[in-house]
Formats: C-alpha cells, structure tokens, sequence
C-alpha cells in the first residue's frame, strides 16, 4: 500500500466550459489563462490540471466536469477554481449538487468572475443555513 505524503502546496484544478463550437478554443484559453495567472500568483498553490469541456451543452453529460469530479472524491484536488458560476451547472440544482459535494470534501471552491470563495466560514455557516437539505422554510 502506498502512502501518500501531504503536499505543502495546495493542489488546483481548473475548470472550463464553452457551449458554442465555433470558437472553442478562444473561448476556452480567455478562460483559463487568467486563472491560470492567479494560480500561480499564490506561492502555496500547485497545479493540479485544467478540466475543460467545449461543445457540450450543460444539461448533457460532460466528461471533463465528471473527471474532475472523480479526482476530488480520491483525494487529489484542494481547490477547485472556474470563472463562475454558470460554468459548472445552469441550473440551480445542478449547482448546488456540485457545490455540496466539494465542501463535503473539504474542497475549496473559487468562482474567479465573482470573487467568491466557499472557503470562508460565513459563507459555509450561510451554505448550511440556508441550503436544500434542512434550511429556511418560507
């Protein structure tokens, strides 16, 4: 059995999304370079690997978002960063699942376009609060 030493250095996965065919490719790298650049601003981050679906309508399975998925129920992601929201699900619920499953692992998740990190302590107490799963009830 090996035994996986902890990094210093937090792991940080990217991930992208483009649903239109023609210009994938731009639209993908004016996606990720600039948080390409604000991974490597941070001295403790690592790279992990870019995630990146182009053509895939959200509301049909996309591959990249499974794999990446995957690599954080087995441990190999600290932090998960995309430009926002819509990016990773459409729809609310969709959005909630993915988000859910990350800070059930441990998982911090950066939405770059809207300066949100669900790292924060507020922002988790409000998470729990106020999510599907037991909240509010109005």
């Amino acid at each position: 059995m090996e035994v996986r030493v902890p990094s210093p250095k937090k792991r940080v996965a990217v991930y992208a999304h483009v649903v239109s065919k023609p210009l994938d490719d731009l639209w993908l790298v004016q996606q990720v370079e600039p948080l390409k650049r604000f991974v490597e601003a941070h001295a403790d981050w690592e790279w992990h690997k870019v995630y990146a679906d182009a053509g895939i309508p959200v509301c049909q399975p996309r591959p990249q978002i499974k794999a990446l998925l995957q690599d954080c129920d087995a441990g190999n992601i600290d932090i998960v960063i995309t430009a926002s929201a819509s990016r990773l699900a459409r729809e609310m619920s969709g959005l909630l699942r993915i988000m859910e499953r990350l800070l059930h692992l441990n998982i911090e998740l950066i939405r770059y376009q809207e300066a949100i990190s669900f790292n924060d302590p507020v922002l988790t107490f409000l998470w729990e609060v106020t999510s599907v799963k037991g909240g509010i009830e109005i």
